[in-house]
């Protein structure tokens, strides 16, 4: 794992995620230096977003996302990005590559665990959507599935998926990230129920085009939000359909 991808995944636990990876191990060199510099500033703000196609309509999806300073010149926290209900509510953390002042997701965040009559308990992750077998499914594992690179003006951005070969030898596609519901012994994936104006299992693709509609406010993102809290309350009910584990795939 390069120390840039360890920085990433320890970013993570800023916004109260946790993650398989140590938050002690490697160097810490090139993680970072701790302080904003334009680059790191410029992906700060409100952006509309605008896929190229998706799964099933195969048309253009639009959303709009909020990105605040997480740890300066390191890592963001985002809101918006996602079809699900709970990407509209829930933070996560990007991370920001000095090496080439991208904006970078992070795979396989894991937040708080959620009931259901259907389901049982299960966690809370953040986790690619990939192209499988002429539909999608899950990709598991430590990577950053998609990467924004920001164009000379400062105000528009385009971000494309990463292909990456999945333990079965497959190369497959990243296609957007969401969040999914994962049983105890990651067995099996469920899907959250869609936010309004979207349709259930119509994953945008990229590549992304992103539009800054206002410039960043004021003030650091914190790790525990209102939004967070009554999420944890409600319970955002999952679907029934869930993804089988023989066609959830991972590094």
């Amino acid at each position: 794992m390069t120390n840039f991808l360890k920085m990433a995944m320890i970013a993570v636990f800023a916004v109260g995620t946790f993650t398989a990876c140590d938050k002690n191990s490697g160097s810490d060199e090139g993680q970072g230096n701790g302080f904003s510099s334009e680059a790191y500033n410029a992906w700060i703000g409100t952006w509309n977003v605008t896929s190229t196609t998706s799964t099933m309509s195969r048309r253009p999806i639009s959303f709009t996302v909020t990105i605040d300073e997480l740890e300066a010149g390191q890592s963001y926290a985002m809101i918006g990005w996602g079809i699900s209900a709970l990407a509209q509510q829930q933070r996560v953390a990007v991370a920001f590559n000095p090496d080439d002042n991208g904006l970078y997701f992070i795979n396989d965040q894991k937040f708080f665990d959620v009931s259901n009559p259907d389901a049982g308990t299960v966690t809370i992750t953040y986790r690619g959507v990939c192209g499988y077998n002429g539909s999608w499914t899950v990709l598991a594992g430590n990577y950053t599935g998609l990467i924004g690179k920001m164009n000379d003006d400062g105000d528009s951005a385009t971000v494309e998926g990463q292909t990456l070969e999945a333990n079965n030898g497959l190369q497959v596609p990243i296609y957007t990230f969401d969040f999914f519901g994962t049983s105890d012994d990651s067995s099996q994936y469920y899907c959250f129920t869609s936010a309004t104006g979207f349709t259930d299992g119509d994953y945008p693709i990229g590549p992304f085009t992103m539009t800054k509609s206002s410039p960043a406010v004021s003030g650091k993102a914190s790790g525990t939000t209102t939004a967070d809290s009554q999420t944890r309350k409600s319970g955002i009910a999952c679907e029934m359909r869930g993804i089988a584990a023989q066609e959830a795939v991972s590094l």
